[in-house]
Order: C-alpha cells, then sequence, then structure tokens
C-alpha cells in the first residue's frame, strides 16, 4: 500500500512505487516539478476556482506545475497521472488551497512535498 501525503490524512494508492519497508521518499525525489515546463509529462492546474485547482491535465500551460518523472524504473508516467486525478476527485487538494472563495491556489512546493512511502 502507497500513501500520498502532503498536510492532510494520507490517501491510499496501492502500487504507485515499489520501495522497500523504511525507504521514504518525496514525489521531488523521483520527479522534476515546477511552473513553466513544457518538457513535462503532465501538468497540474495552480489557480483556478477549487474545483479546477490540483487537476491533473495533459495540456501545457506556463501556469501549471509541471511533473516529469525522472525514476520511471519506480514510477510510470502514466499511473502517477493517474494516481494524482484520483486525489484531484477526492477533493484533496481543497484542503490544501489558499485563497478567496472565487479564486485558490497551490504551491509547487505542496506538489513537491507529497510523500510516496510503502505500508
Amino acid at each position: 500500500m502507497i500513501l500520498l501525503v502532503a498536510r492532510r490524512e494520507p490517501l491510499d494508492l496501492r502500487g504507485l512505487v515499489v520501495a522497500t519497508a523504511g525507504n521514504e521518499m518525496r514525489l521531488s525525489d523521483v520527479a522534476t516539478i515546477r511552473t513553466n515546463y513544457p518538457e513535462a509529462h503532465f501538468w497540474i492546474v495552480r489557480r483556478g476556482s477549487a474545483e479546477r485547482c490540483g487537476k491533473p491535465v495533459r495540456m501545457f500551460n506556463p501556469e501549471h506545475i509541471g511533473i516529469r518523472v525522472n525514476r520511471t524504473d519506480i514510477l510510470l508516467p502514466d499511473y502517477l497521472y493517474y494516481a494524482l486525478k484520483h486525489v484531484h476527485q477526492s477533493s484533496y487538494w481543497q484542503g490544501i488551497a489558499s485563497g478567496t472563495l472565487s479564486l485558490v491556489n497551490i504551491r509547487v512546493s505542496d506538489v513537491r512535498r507529497i510523500e510516496l512511502s510503502p505500508r
């Protein structure tokens, strides 16, 4: 069992990373994460409504947070995309996003801090 942890309760994402017990890592350890990143495998919406913020998309926008998996031997980009899609649909980012009621945002550091840990 794999958990994604940022600030709220962990989310169960089974099989996300093949790791041994005691080997905890963050998403930033296996991927490059930054804005204005056209070479990314996919992007996360950084700003917008509470419903849209944190949504993984396949279309480049310099304002979105780009994620490019460097360690494809342990994490597949498509799997991460769908895992983060599940995270978004679970309203996980709504608790982390900051801003006004109509316009919220998440930080690159929020995405970098996602913890990948075996259970």
